[in-house]
């Protein structure tokens, strides 16, 4: 999704491993095998994606675990500086910086937060953002 990319080495964040993310990297492996078969899934704790990026460029994140507000500022930063999409499903985390993340209100929207998205530079398809509850610089608060 980098420019419009399909990402190829998505990376699942995590704090502490458990049999909980076990199950995440199982489901989010059979989802990307069937819709998006070249993309690599690999698991990285939190704090060490810089040096999972030098060994492979990552071009997603997905957080599973609840980040401190110090992880998430750092997430955040080095996701923005590389051009890397986050995507968070935990209440909150898109209003800290994460890019994307999921609404559950009436309607399941997805959320995107403007300022992450213009400091990373990535671009999303204009229905994508026409749909998506909007957190950060420029939005309807």
């Amino acid at each position: 999704m980098q420019s419009e990319q399909r990402p190829d080495h998505a990376v699942v964040v995590f704090v502490e491993m458990n049999r909980e993310i076990e199950q995440i990297v199982d489901l989010l492996e059979d989802r990307l095998r069937r819709s998006m078969p070249d993309t690599t899934l690999s698991l990285a704790k939190a704090g060490t994606l810089a040096a999972v990026h030098r060994n492979r460029p990552i071009t997603a994140l997905f957080i599973a675990q609840h980040l401190s507000e110090v992880e998430i500022a750092e997430l955040t930063r080095f996701a923005d500086s590389m051009q890397i999409i986050s995507f968070s499903p935990f209440a909150g985390d898109v209003e800290r910086g994460i890019l994307g993340g999921i609404a559950v209100s009436d309607r399941i929207l997805p959320e995107i937060n403007l300022g992450t998205l213009r400091r990373s530079g990535i671009s999303l398809k204009p229905f994508f953002l026409r749909v998506a509850r909007h957190y950060g610089s420029g939005a309807a608060e």
